[in-house]
C-alpha cells in the first residue's frame, strides 16, 4: 500500500461506479460474444426442437438477427433460472 498516493479513483465516488460499471458490461459483453461464437462446441445444434419452433413463427421482425442459445451456467439465463 502506498501511504503517499493519492486515491483518486476511490475518492470520486460516481465515477468509481461508473467505472465498475463500464468493466462490469465490458466482461459480460465477452462472455456473450464467446458464446455467440462458439456454439458448435456447446452442441446446441443438438436442440432441434429450437430450430422447428423458429421456422414455425412467422411473427413480423423475427428474421432479423440469429438466435443463439445459452447454457445453464450463464447467470439469468431461462436455464439458470429453471434450475433454481
Amino acid at each position: 500500500m502506498r501511504s503517499f498516493e493519492t486515491k483518486t479513483l476511490l475518492s470520486s465516488r460516481r465515477l468509481f461506479q461508473v467505472f465498475l460499471v463500464d468493466g462490469f458490461t465490458m466482461m459480460e459483453a465477452e462472455k456473450l460474444k464467446w458464446l455467440r461464437k462458439n456454439q458448435t462446441k456447446l452442441r446446441v445444434s443438438k436442440y432441434k426442437n429450437l430450430n422447428d419452433q423458429n421456422e414455425q413463427n412467422n411473427v413480423p421482425g423475427s428474421s432479423r438477427g440469429k438466435r443463439f442459445v445459452l447454457p445453464s451456467t450463464y447467470f439469468g439465463s431461462r436455464r439458470f433460472m429453471d434450475q433454481l
